[in-house]
């Protein structure tokens, strides 16, 4: 049920983008891309008893596609509108002092429906370089949580469970980056770059975390049409 309540949001996505994109002049986007992704936790310490508990975070990847559409604002500028599908996510490790106790490491993914709005400036006409910055909303469609086993290096997770209902419904972002467009063979290509700053607390209820706040960094190519 889950995958058909993503195709159909996409469709809607698309078809408001396609109804709007009549009254102005635009470009309609397609973009294919990677993403490296974590949460800033708090607290990142904690104490039970005479033990300290260190929350070690790092970057996990993920994967994102989706459509989009430019509205010519001005000769060089003009404003983005996405609806992409994007993980988040992050890594963790839980470390138990004095002792210097490694827990195993846990693998958060987040799925989300991201829908940014960027306002773009080249710095040229035609192929140009370029810089962007606006805001996102991404809706939370699942959240996974699996653990690896060390034992079974050739199937690093044995298991995993969701904890979308410890989530929040939606994440917001501030968006800022910068890209390269280009023509080639009579189309228009672009590769871009995104830093995605989280800004809400995604930890609706506290698993070891008060707070979590997503940092999400964005690459993406793709072609306009």
């Amino acid at each position: 049920m889950k995958k058909v309540h993503i195709i159909l949001l996409c469709v809607f996505v698309f078809l408001c983008i396609v109804t709007v994109s009549d009254a102005y002049a635009h470009d309609i986007k397609f973009m294919l891309g990677g993403s490296l992704s974590k949460y800033k936790i708090q607290p990142e310490v904690y104490f039970t008893g005479t033990e300290e508990i260190r929350n070690e975070v790092s970057y996990k990847n993920g994967f994102l596609m989706g459509v989009g559409i430019e509205l010519a604002l001005a000769k060089n500028m003009a404003l983005e509108i996405d609806a992409l599908y994007l993980q988040k996510g992050s890594q963790e490790q839980q470390v138990t002092f004095p002792l210097e106790i490694y827990g195993p490491e846990t693998n958060y993914t987040f799925h989300a429906i991201s829908v940014p709005a960027l306002l773009k400036i080249r710095l040229t006409p035609g192929t140009s370089p370029y810089i962007l910055g606006g805001a996102e909303i991404a809706m939370c469609v699942s959240h996974w949580k699996s653990t690896p086993d060390a034992s079974i290096p050739e199937y690093p997770y044995y298991g995993g469970v969701y904890i979308t209902d410890t989530t929040t419904r939606f994440d917001f972002s501030i968006v800022f980056g910068t890209g390269f467009e280009f023509k080639a063979n009579g189309g228009k290509f672009f590769i871009e770059g995104r830093y995605h700053y989280g800004l809400s607390n995604i930890a609706k209820r506290p698993i070891y975390w008060e707070s979590a706040k997503t940092r999400t960094i964005v690459l993406l190519v793709g072609f306009k049409i």
